[in-house]
């Protein structure tokens, strides 16, 4: 992204570069929009992408689909969903390097894991992909490794290369595994959340519906609207009197308008004469 400040030696990016950030960007516009992101549409490549970020069950649950409306204008999603569709976004873009800056964290392990395989080791497998994550039980299957600390690189290889030059990473997954267990209860307590809060947004999404069809229902109903129902408004409102007396007094204010403009009318034509 020539963003990185060199001190010494120099820095050259060949292909195109695709940034999954840690809080996702979404734009006030539908699932499609938001991975799209004005690129030329194409069905099979829109649905490798929402299949590789995980997808395709939440799509399934929204009743427009990829053209539910997210963001400001639209129904809340999750955090894991942002972050899925702004991977799906990166998928969609077919970049050749990919830079993902800790997507996985805001998954729980179960779609961690999916998100893994499908996409990293599945639709990127022939890209370049730096990854950085927490998600230490996947070192195993990172061809190379790069450890940071302080800001300083304090080992850089494989999996087994690291483990023969004494950095003990079996003791780091061994006590990953206690979070990863911690981790997991979280993510369960707050998807029972997230899908309670679905559930209303997709009521109020249908709400939404519901009234414009209410809306559409109303302008037909005053289109239809005759001089013998208002006669009956009125009838009903006022009585036969006070529509006689509504009558009366209209008639007498259009009468008074008239005789105004006729006034007007004559008082120039008597200047203009004069002149």
């Amino acid at each position: 992204m020539e963003e990185t400040v060199l001190k010494s030696g120099s820095l050259e990016i060949q292909g195109s570069v695709a940034y999954v950030e840690q809080e996702p960007f979404i734009i006030s516009g539908s699932i499609r929009e938001n991975i799209v992101m004005g690129l030329t549409y194409g069905e099979l490549r829109f649905q490798k992408a929402i299949e590789a970020a995980c997808l395709s069950a939440d799509m399934a649950g929204f009743k427009k689909g990829a053209e539910t409306v997210i963001g400001e204008r639209g129904i809340n999603i999750s955090g894991g969903q942002k972050a899925r569709i702004s991977l799906a976004r990166a998928i969609y873009s077919d970049a050749d390097i990919y830079l993902l800056d800790d997507p996985l964290s805001a998954v729980d392990p179960k779609v961690a894991n999916e998100i893994f395989h499908n996409c990293l080791r599945g639709a990127l497998a022939d890209k370049i992909v730096v990854l950085v994550t927490h998600q230490l039980q996947f070192l195993r299957e990172t061809p190379k490794i790069l450890v940071l600390a302080e800001g300083q690189q304090k080992v850089l290889g494989t999996f087994e290369e690291i483990s023969n030059a004494g950095f003990n990473i079996d003791d780091i997954l061994n006590s990953y595994g206690k979070v990863e267990e911690r981790e997991s209860e979280k993510f369960e307590a707050e998807d029972k959340a997230e899908k309670k809060s679905e559930t209303k947004d997709s009521s109020a999404e249908q709400t939404k519906e519901g009234s414009g069809d209410l809306i559409e229902k109303e302008k037909d109903d005053e289109e239809k609207v005759s001089i013998q129902d208002l006669f009956t408004y009125f009838k009903y409102g006022s009585g036969v009197f006070g529509i006689i007396t509504i009558l009366v007094v209209c008639s007498l204010n259009t009468a008074w308008l008239m005789a105004v403009l006729y006034w007007i009318s004559l008082w120039s034509q008597q200047d203009a004469e004069e002149q």
